[in-house]
């Protein structure tokens, strides 16, 4: 079984990386997997379709590459019960 990084944690990824990352992809939607950017995009769409097929629901996050000025948070929840 693959050990897999919550989405907390590539949040945290993110966090502390932002200066670098944002100099090589800012204004991009990045797609984030146990702590590393496997993807980036021009457009949250393709971002989204590209993770979806790739990886189990849970185990990625999307970010637009943005300094902390100009950044918007959005969170999703899911209603599903187990």
């Amino acid at each position: 079984m693959m050990n897999t990084i919550n989405i907390d944690q590539n949040y945290s990824y993110f966090e502390k990386n932002r200066s670098q990352l944002l100099k090589k992809y800012e204004d991009e939607f990045l797609v984030i997997v146990n702590k590393s950017v496997v993807g980036n995009f021009k457009s949250e769409e393709k971002a989204i379709n590209y993770a979806m097929e790739n990886f189990k629901l849970g185990n990625f996050l999307i970010k637009q590459c943005l300094p902390k000025k100009e950044e918007q948070t959005q969170v999703f929840h899911s209603r599903v019960i187990f």
